[in-house]
């Protein structure tokens, strides 16, 4: 993600009004698809989820 440009970036905020997260979105040259990062609170605790690719 190091030096690529940051066409997206958004502030999540859950259904009670509580900012919880941030999402960035990066493209990946020639790839429709292109790269997210999320970084979500849930209860005071961090987990990772790498989604998988369909397709």
């Amino acid at each position: 993600m190091i030096g690529q440009d940051l066409p997206w970036s958004w502030i999540l905020t859950n259904q009670q009004n509580y900012t919880d997260g941030v999402r960035f979105e990066f493209p990946s040259g020639d790839d429709s698809h292109g790269f997210s990062f999320e970084l979500i609170a849930a209860a005071s605790a961090l987990r990772v989820y790498v989604p998988r690719r369909v397709g």
